[in-house]
């Protein structure tokens, strides 16, 4: 799984991957990385955050409190006890606006502990500025 923050202008923050052996879904891995991701923003005291998932089931599951007998429950109740002192909206957004994501998700790395990126990898530079620059749809629009 792979994740990242980037800053109100869509710069890089910072990144992070983790190998998940044991994940039998595309959810658990986006409910991982979320939860992931979540730590690294209230250990650099990241206040307003929009959490961007292109799991639909994953934004639900974190937003809807009556779920409370899934599977996945424990990594979900870690993640709306950190959203609590955040200011922060979690919203679906298309796949092709999480490609960032995707690249780190996709870097062969086989440590099973966290891999953080303080620095981004230059084999995302392209993909940060296309989307940065609004090349990728984010979400639909509503009339």
């Amino acid at each position: 799984m792979g994740g990242l923050i980037r800053d109100d202008k869509g710069q890089w923050v910072i990144g992070f991957h983790r190998r998940i052996s044991h994940a039998n879904s595309s959810c658990v891995v986006e409910c991982w990385a979320i939860r992931e991701g979540l730590k690294l923003a209230l250990d650099r005291n990241l206040k307003v955050i929009i959490v961007e998932t292109d799991s639909l089931t994953a934004s639900q599951l974190i937003n809807d409190s009556s779920n409370d007998n899934h599977e996945l429950n424990n990594i979900i109740c870690d993640c709306r006890f950190m959203l609590r002192w955040l200011e922060r909206e979690v919203k679906h957004i298309f796949r092709e606006g999480n490609h960032c994501a995707d690249l780190l998700a996709s870097l062969n790395f086989q440590q099973l502990s966290l891999v953080v990126f303080p620095n981004m990898p230059p084999s995302l530079g392209q993909a940060l500025y296309d989307d940065a620059s609004g090349k990728f749809p984010r979400s639909r629009n509503s009339i």
